[in-house]
């Protein structure tokens, strides 16, 4: 899985894409990269849905400094969303990513 870097107000953000449709928001685990979740819920993407997934700060090329809180996190997730365009979406983790994903507003 190919990722792509963008540059956001708030630094890189490293992601991976895959799907069209409604655009899910998702928040990987602890101890691997948003490309690994991909594979892992292709069943999502068979569906219609459109997976984006950052990496998290400190995670591949999204630096962590500055970004060390949860609230951090998903103010780094919304501004690759702000770059990317996307005003509406839904929002889900996977084990260490689900706090993150509640803590996005």
């Amino acid at each position: 899985m190919l990722t792509k870097v963008v540059d956001t107000d708030r630094g890189p953000v490293e992601y991976a894409e895959a799907g069209t449709g409604n655009p899910i928001l998702y928040f990987h685990g602890t101890g691997v990269t948003g490309d690994a979740m991909v594979p892992v819920e292709s069943r999502m993407i068979d569906d219609g849905f459109r997976l984006i997934v950052p990496n998290r700060p400190g995670y591949g090329k999204t630096p962590l400094s500055p970004h060390d809180t949860a609230a951090d996190c998903g103010n780094v997730a919304a501004a690759l969303l702000d770059s990317l365009g996307i005003a509406d979406i839904s929002v889900m983790g996977s084990s260490g990513g689900a706090a993150f994903a509640t803590s996005f507003t």
